[in-house]
């Protein structure tokens, strides 16, 4: 039996009774889906995040979710 609208098995993904495509993996900064064809960055501690995301964070938050730490130098007196 064909669907009333596409008249297609499976559906046109254009169809309204087509499945809602699934994400392939989460966002670890905004928490939503990363899909087929969207563009995506890995950090080294394995986090995935959508391109854009990335681009709307500041560096330091950037280099924290890298895995990198943001430190301080502490100089010690040389005593002269």
């Amino acid at each position: 039996m064909t669907c009333e609208y596409c008249r297609k098995i499976p559906h046109d993904n254009r169809c309204p009774n087509a499945p809602l495509p699934q994400p392939r993996c989460t966002c670890s900064l905004c928490k939503e889906g990363i899909y087929d064809g969207e563009e995506y960055f890995e950090s080294e501690n394995g986090d995935i995040a959508h391109w854009e995301c990335i681009e709307d964070i500041t560096k330091r938050e950037f280099i924290k979710w890298m895995g990198y730490k943001v430190k301080t130098m502490k100089g010690e007196d040389d005593g002269y």
